[in-house]
């Protein structure tokens, strides 16, 4: 699958997201790649594990702005719905946002992995 085939699948504004990475796909997908290896969402995982609600508004907080350089537009939408519960002390919605964004990460990072 070819970057362009995949930004549909990954919910993202493929213009933009070429746009942000000064018109160059290649740089864009290589960044994309490395999104990969980011260790925000394992250590996001652990904050969740332990209810570090601190922790996690920092991790979901960190998450959120690196899907929003990559244009991951789904899961900067559920980063910043978790930070949002998290800062207005509303931990009993925080569980299902959660969930959300672990579905849609998992989705993404096969996707990516599965990308030409």
């Amino acid at each position: 699958m070819n970057l362009q085939e995949a930004s549909k699948e990954l919910e993202i504004n493929y213009e933009e997201a070429i746009t942000r990475f000064g018109g160059v796909e290649s740089m864009y997908q290589r960044f994309l790649k490395k999104f990969l290896n980011d260790s925000t969402y394992q250590e996001l995982e652990e904050a969740w594990q332990k209810g570090d609600y601190e922790a996690i508004e920092k991790k979901a907080h960190t998450l959120k702005g690196v899907a929003g350089n990559l244009s991951l537009e789904k899961l900067f939408s559920i980063s910043n719905n978790l930070v949002q519960k998290i800062r207005n002390k509303q931990y009993e919605e925080t569980t299902e946002i959660y969930e959300q964004l672990q579905e849609c990460y998992e989705h993404i990072t096969t996707i990516i992995r599965n990308m030409d």
